[in-house]
């Protein structure tokens, strides 16, 4: 145990990533502290899978720390806000780090804390955008490009996400040549909307529960009454070395055929041939870089072709970063908003999709119910 007065680094759930600067960088740098909130456990009926998935990937990085020499704190606390005071207070802190949070209202939290000195003690919250962060870009530099982009020709929507995708691929250069998208164009989009007749997607590589996640597990169901769906059948991965596993699967398996068939379902084929990399990615076990390059590196060596993987590029540097830099510039507003002003409520097919006989909408929602999961093309056309 390290002497009072080290600096403490508080790792969030979704920072579960020994490069990123809320880990110190050796086990004599600071002490680490994790917080299960229970504000956020008690915030939403949250799916059982969703919840057995972030707290057995936080037990296991701390178990990994712990391991390597590391002095670890995991803290059950009201806040996370509340567990970092506790935690300062208890080790007599010099300093706090951490990453900003990928919430508004959290971040709000603990900048303000930051700048009213709440915990007694200096707290330096890092970016968590730039090389080898969970987001490619910086903060400021996404909200940039928002902040440049200016309506054309009567557009009522500054934001495109074709431009936002095009701005990415020229600071990285990735999938660049001479200054031009490789092929012509920055999207092949209209290439990728084949249907897989005679084909099935290729078995998916699961992760067996060790005895940290089958504790939690029973955790869950013990304490957590108002989840949705069950533990039952958890094979989702929760360290580093699955989530590489997992990356390596997706490339050797599955990326030849994922642009064409990306748009496809196909009843009782929950996977397709989706990467179901946003799980370890949204946790912080690899980065949207590692997924990025692992995808060129198929490319070059021919094992994905260009459709394939320029569609991927898209969804990880195109799509995520840019509802990221629209998030930051229109929260708080975004949470409320409602466009198109509905006042209903969700029809209880959602939760109990025996109930209705839709058979796309009890295909997907029961699969959400059953999996915690949903390829983008279930989200966006049937749910």
């Amino acid at each position: 145990m390290l002497s009072r007065g080290a600096p403490a680094y508080f790792v969030g759930p979704w920072d579960l990533n020994r490069g990123y600067p809320c880990v110190p960088s050796s086990p004599d740098a600071g002490t680490v502290v994790l917080i299960e909130s229970e504000a956020k456990g008690a915030a939403l009926p949250w799916h059982a899978k969703k919840l057995v998935l972030v707290l057995s990937a936080m037990r296991h990085f701390a178990a990994e720390l712990e391991r390597d020499g590391f002095d670890v704190t995991v803290l059950r606390a009201p806040s996370y806000l509340e567990g970092i005071r506790r935690h300062v207070q208890a080790r007599g802190s010099s300093e706090v780090h951490a990453m900003r949070p990928r919430e508004h209202a959290l971040d709000v939290r603990l900048s303000r804390a930051a700048e009213n000195g709440t915990l007694g003690v200096p707290m330096h919250l890092h970016d968590d955008g730039g090389e080898g962060r969970p987001f490619l870009l910086a903060r400021d530099e996404a909200a940039r490009w928002c902040a440049s982009q200016k309506p054309r020709g009567g557009e009522l929507q500054r934001w495109r996400q074709d431009r936002f995708y095009a701005h990415v691929r020229q600071k990285t250069g990735w999938l660049m040549e001479g200054g031009k998208p490789i092929g012509g164009k920055y999207s092949f989009d209209a290439d990728n909307r084949k249907v897989p007749k005679g084909t099935r997607p290729p078995k998916r590589l699961r992760f067996s529960p060790d005895a940290i996640t089958e504790r939690t597990m029973r955790r869950v169901t013990r304490d957590f009454p108002r989840v949705w769906g069950s533990v039952e059948g958890f094979d989702w991965p929760v360290t580093r070395d699955d989530a590489r596993r997992a990356l390596e699967h997706f490339f050797t398996d599955c990326a030849k055929d994922f642009g064409p068939f990306q748009d496809a379902m196909l009843e009782d084929e929950p996977w397709m041939w989706h990467a179901l990399l946003s799980v370890p990615l949204n946790l912080g076990l690899i980065t949207p870089q590692e997924m990025v390059e692992a995808a060129l590196e198929a490319h070059d060596r021919g094992r994905m072709p260009i459709a394939s993987c320029e569609g991927f590029v898209r969804q990880v540097a195109g799509w995520r970063e840019f509802m990221r830099a629209v998030y930051w510039a229109r929260m708080p507003a975004m949470r409320d908003a409602n466009e198109l002003g509905g006042k209903r409520r969700l029809p209880t097919f959602y939760w109990e999709p025996e109930t209705t006989d839709m058979r796309c909408v009890r295909s997907a929602a029961g699969q959400v119910r059953d999996t915690g999961y949903a390829h983008h093309i279930q989200r966006l056309m049937v749910l």
